[in-house]
């Protein structure tokens, strides 16, 4: 996923880049400039290249929410 892609998707990257790096988006489904900056930082902190897309290197590097089944509630990121 890069700038312009819609969807499913890019609400859940923005969700994890909201929720596990703290970064102040919209969770919009919509990938455009802010999005590609959080991005770019989350892939600064897992020591990717910060290239702004989102690929296979990224998704295995970056951490992602961790859900409670009963509740919904995030329990915490890895």
């Amino acid at each position: 996923m890069a700038q312009g892609s819609t969807g499913a998707g890019v609400i859940s990257l923005q969700k994890a880049l909201r929720h596990c790096y703290g970064r102040n988006i919209a969770i919009d489904g919509e990938f455009g400039p802010a999005t590609e900056e959080a991005l770019e930082y989350a892939q600064g902190r897992a020591g990717v290249s910060q290239d702004g897309e989102y690929g296979p290197e990224t998704r295995w590097a970056m951490l992602w929410g961790r859900y409670s089944i009963e509740t919904g509630a995030k329990v915490r990121c890895a």
